[in-house]
């Protein structure tokens, strides 16, 4: 069935730090407490929960505004930590097997991911469902959120009191590159000896990097390289470098020490090279040079 909806995705933030903090049992029991206080707000706004993963509670409202009362709701649960982020987004949606699927149930996972603790980011179309809702709405960002095909704004409900609003740092509209400029240069090994430059842009990504010929755009024949060793995606205004492998992914930029990821992601700013596997500053074959 396709219907309009509002879905929303509600993540306890920090979670996996509370684990290293108080311990597997303690950490729990705070996270599953704050789970099921969420589920009663969202059923008291008349709304319906798809499924819990993990940490984040994945629900869907029939009104936009029920949407945002729920949403304030959540941020009001004492106590308030561990704190919650909320991303939602209005739209079409194909329900399935008690499951939705569709653009607008991407569009609000990427915002839950865009937004912190304690936020409720919305879509600019959410927000057009708002209009004259007493609620105050800020611009927080202009993305492309993908498979989109042009620009969009993101809005911040400011729905804490005057004593408890974020500094304003934290609530203007951020400056991002345009995404129909934005491009990616890499120097790419080729064969021993020689490189291929590629430019990259937003509507290539994300671009796949590893020993699988079925689903990697770059194959390297190593051993120390996973079959789906890395990726670049292009996320709130940024390339974004993602490792999910065995041996991790580095980052070098000048003569500053490497970052090394596993299982964890960084911006690409600027210039340097990435080392799939192993340190770019050690001599291999396998080092790809970026320039954004």
């Amino acid at each position: 069935m396709i219907q309009n909806t509002v879905v929303m995705f509600a993540d306890v933030s920090g979670s996996s730090g509370l684990y290293k903090q108080l311990g597997d049992a303690a950490a729990n029991h705070l996270v599953s407490g704050k789970l099921r206080s969420m589920a009663k707000v969202i059923l008291a706004c008349d709304g319906i929960i798809i499924k819990t993963i993990g940490d984040e509670i994945m629900a869907h409202f029939p009104s936009p505004v029920q949407a945002l009362n729920a949403a304030i709701g959540i941020q009001k649960i004492e106590p308030r930590t561990p704190l919650i982020r909320i991303g939602m987004a209005w739209g079409e949606v194909i329900e399935k097997h008690h499951d939705l699927f569709g653009q607008t149930v991407n569009d609000a996972a990427a915002v839950a991911k865009i937004a912190r603790g304690g936020q409720v980011i919305i879509t600019q179309a959410h927000s057009e469902q708002l209009r004259g809702s007493p609620v105050k709405l800020a611009a927080f960002d202009i993305v492309r959120l993908k498979g989109g095909s042009s620009d969009t704004i993101l809005y911040r409900v400011e729905w804490e009191t005057d004593d408890e609003e974020e500094t304003e740092d934290q609530t203007t509209l951020s400056r991002v590159v345009s995404t129909q400029e934005a491009k990616l240069t890499l120097t790419l090994p080729d064969s021993p000896g020689n490189t291929s430059v590629l430019e990259l842009r937003t509507q290539d990504t994300p671009y796949r990097i590893g020993r699988n010929p079925a689903t990697c755009h770059l194959l390297i024949s190593a051993g120390f390289v996973s079959r789906d060793h890395c990726h670049i995606d292009y996320e709130h205004g940024h390339f974004i470098l993602h490792d999910h492998s065995s041996n991790g992914t580095y980052l070098a930029k000048g003569g500053e020490v490497p970052i090394y990821l596993r299982r964890s992601n960084t911006p690409l700013l600027g210039e340097g090279s990435i080392g799939v596997g192993h340190n770019p500053q050690e001599p291999g074959p396998h080092i790809i040079g970026f320039k954004c």
